[in-house]
């Protein structure tokens, strides 16, 4: 601190004159200037209390005094009067305060001393320093400590001061306690305890090579340190050193990486969310130029990523989708809107797929469109689903239609062949009126037959489910086809296995020959060739949709291929189509692929065609494989001594077949209980439970059927027999029901000689 050659010697007149108390003390005046000559002022009564000053050269420079009284030494008097006059009133005899001057230039702040010299405290010595440049130092400092300490507490990294020499905590910031999630003193506490065993020594590396210079200032490394609940957070560290009162001081800079790795992290997962996605995700920059693709759009496009970066997506257009689509969705997305729309591509390999595409316009923070980004999702797939949901669901309800009038017109043909044959046996043979009858006969035969197609595409003729050996089937149809077509065509079919499958074997022979036919048709009289192949083949769950929806597993595979004419492409979704057809009038029903496909539908299967014009088709039939019948383990039956004896329940929901079959049974001998459904046969069993021997059952209702009602009987009879009575488009085969004792069936309309046989039959069988 500076101190002036300053010094002051001033009274408070009360009474006494000057000279006479200085005579009297004999006090000098102290100070650096003491020496210097000192004036006596008198100031006026009226600015001042009777106060008689005594200063030296020093003080009038301060004052800027030139022999004259001026206000600023008024104000400082009257000031000093009264900070005197307060401590004398509290028999204070030394005082200080701080006073600030105005100059000419500056403001001088002063520290002033004031000290009695008398025991009546009417004489005082100032002493008045100047401390205005202290006063500014402390102020710059204090300026400084403040904004450092604002800077210190709110900067997101955390502080922590040691020892170099022997790792111990001298002081940590505010951020500290948050980071380590315990606030507590750490003074004192060696630095290890900041870390685990691991770490700790990374850290003692890097502190060791920071210490000796090793690295720079600005190097940093990345480890964890252990909070209060031992959970490790990963931190970037550095490390600085200074000097504080002769003790080596080290600054350990922490950041905390967890908000880092939360976003790197977040980053990690979008990025693998991208490049797994299992849409095709294409970035491009303003002009369209192809800056980033995933690996789904390699695996669609089949181009590889290295093939389309810097090119236009143009590149990929098929020619199949309108200009106009293209010129849209420019506008739209170059106005930062979102586009979306469908586009037909082609594959590196030529193939066309359809693509459901949403296009993205890239902003930054000014809102100038960056880049682009199109999400596409290839919907050919989709497409051809809902496609094939579509067929099937037309041909579906051809299909009911088409067998409910069958059903009648069945009864309408009975009618007529009856009175027809009826009406022939009146007439001589040969007559005009029995020829012209005997056309009408025919006729009916052609309807007949009709019917049976119909019936079989609407899936209600009757089926006999077994296990059967495709290729038998094959070839009885080759060897058939050999004798009906021309020599110019020639069928080859080659097959050394054996493949099993259930199905109808009449409605599986009607399958082959069918499609024999048609290949035969599509050559059209010219030389040609028929290939039919059989091959078993595993379906993954995306082949097996491909194939016609079909389950993964595997299947017999029927392939019947010619080299005809083929069919065009706009006939191909209509070809299994009841009615449709290509053929000249009277040449085709239009029903035979029809036929085709409610059969193989119907035993679980697909069909599918490919199929070039002027080069050929080839339909590929996919039938569920079965066990070998060979390896089967189905128990054998055996004959029984015991007939018409035993308890038979009965349920149907007709009561005209009720009576009908009681009425015989009864006959028989048999003890019979009805009931007019499944749901009230078991609670007719549940009150009165009888130990039955056979039970013949209708198929029942959705909610309880004749399956639910024997496995509720089952469970205390286990033995029980059952006979199916099944109507009109019902079918069901003993394979379904493995577990229950020897199954008959019988289908409506029955005789009493079809019963009796049937019952007997099974009544006098039992489980080996």
């Amino acid at each position: 601190m500076q101190q002036r050659d300053l010094s002051l010697f001033a009274e408070i007149y009360e009474q006494t004159s000057i000279p006479i108390a200085l005579a009297k003390t004999g006090t000098k005046i102290s100070g650096e200037n003491s020496t210097s000559n000192i004036d006596k002022y008198h100031t006026a009564q009226k600015y001042t209390d009777k106060i008689i000053i005594w200063s030296n050269t020093s003080f009038k420079k301060l004052f800027n005094k030139k022999n004259n009284i001026n206000d600023t030494l008024i104000n400082f008097t009257h000031y000093l009067t009264d900070y005197i006059r307060y401590s004398k009133n509290y028999g204070t005899k030394s005082t200080s305060f701080e006073y600030f001057l105005r100059g000419r230039d500056t403001i001088y702040k002063l520290r002033v001393i004031v000290d009695a010299l008398d025991i009546n405290q009417q004489i005082y010595q100032v002493h008045i320093f100047d401390i205005t440049n202290y006063y500014k130092t402390e102020t710059i400092f204090n300026e400084f400590i403040n904004k450092h300490y604002l800077l210190l507490k709110y900067i997101s990294d955390s502080i922590v001061l040691f020892n170099s020499d022997n790792l111990k905590i001298i002081e940590v910031s505010e951020n500290f306690y948050s980071l380590i999630g315990e606030k507590k003193s750490f003074n004192g506490i060696h630095i290890s305890q900041l870390f685990d065993n691991a770490n700790y020594d990374i850290f003692t590396d890097f502190f060791k090579k920071k210490k000796a210079n090793t690295y720079e200032d600005d190097r940093k490394i990345q480890l964890f340190i252990v909070t209060k609940e031992q959970i490790h957070v990963p931190v970037e560290i550095n490390i600085f050193y200074s000097i504080f009162d002769n003790n080596s001081v080290a600054q350990l800079v922490i950041r905390d990486l967890r908000d880092i790795f939360k976003l790197e992290e977040g980053k990690k997962i979008l990025a693998t969310a991208v490049d797994q996605s299992a849409e095709s995700i294409i970035i491009t920059d303003v002009h369209g130029n192809i800056q980033y693709v995933n690996p789904s759009f390699e695996k669609i496009s089949g181009y590889a990523e290295q093939e389309v970066l810097g090119k236009n997506p143009k590149f990929l257009q098929s020619g199949q989708t309108p200009h106009e689509t293209y010129k849209l969705m420019w506008h739209e997305i170059s106005q930062g809107r979102v586009w979306r729309g469908t586009l037909e591509n082609r594959a590196k390999n030529g193939n066309i797929y359809k693509e459901d595409v949403t296009v993205t316009p890239v902003k930054d923070h000014k809102g100038v469109i960056t880049n682009f980004v199109a999400v596409k999702r290839d919907i050919t797939q989709s497409l051809m689903l809902e496609e094939q949901v579509r067929q099937s669901q037309k041909i579906q309800a051809i299909g009911a239609l088409a067998g409910g009038i069958a059903h009648d017109f069945n009864n309408i043909l009975t009618a007529i062949v009856g009175y027809t044959e009826l009406s022939m046996a009146l007439c001589e043979k040969d007559s005009l009126i029995y020829n012209n009858l005997n056309e009408i006969i025919k006729g009916t035969d052609r309807a007949a037959h009709l019917i049976s197609q119909i019936m079989a595409f609407s899936r209600k003729s009757e089926k006999n489910i077994s296990t059967i050996e495709l290729d038998a089937i094959v070839q009885e149809v080759v060897s058939l086809m050999k004798v009906l077509v021309p020599d110019n065509v020639q069928i080859i079919y080659n097959n050394y296995e054996k493949f099993y499958v259930k199905a109808d074997p009449t409605q599986m022979h009607q399958v082959i020959m069918n499609l024999c036919t048609n290949a035969y048709q599509s050559l059209e009289g010219n030389d040609g060739l028929i290939t039919i192949k059989i091959s078993k083949t595993e379906l993954t769950h995306k082949k097996g949709i491909e194939a016609g929806n079909l389950p993964q597993g595997s299947y017999i595979c029927l392939q019947i291929e010619d080299n005809g004419i083929g069919i065009p492409k706009e006939y191909l979704h209509r070809i299994y189509e009841p009615f449709f057809t290509t053929k000249k009038l009277h040449q085709g029903t239009g029903l035979g692929l029809a036929v085709v496909y409610g059969i193989v539908n119907d035993h679980r299967g697909a069909i599918q065609v490919d199929s070039t014009p002027g080069k050929g088709t080839c339909f590929t039939v996919y039938l569920p494989e079965t066990d070998d019948p060979d390896r089967s383990t189905r128990p054998v039956a055996r004959v029984a001594g015991k007939t018409h004896q035993g308890i038979i329940l009965v349920v149907d929901d007709e009561e005209s077949n009720v009576k009908f079959i009681t009425q015989i049974l009864t006959h028989l001998g048999y003890k019979v209980i009805t009931s007019p459904s499944c749901t009230e046969a078991r609670q007719v069993y549940e009150q009165h439970p009888y130990d039955l021997d056979l039970i013949i059952t209708h198929q029942g209702s959705a909610d309880f059927s004749g399956h639910d009602l024997i496995q509720h009987i089952t469970r205390s009879h286990p033995k029980v027999r059952v006979i199916f009575c099944l109507g009109y488009g019902e079918d069901i085969s003993a394979d379904n029901y493995p577990d229950t004792e020897i199954v008959g069936f019988l289908r409506k309309p029955l005789n009493a000689h079809q019963l009796v046989q049937e019952v007997t039959r099974i009544m006098q069988m039992s489980r080996q």
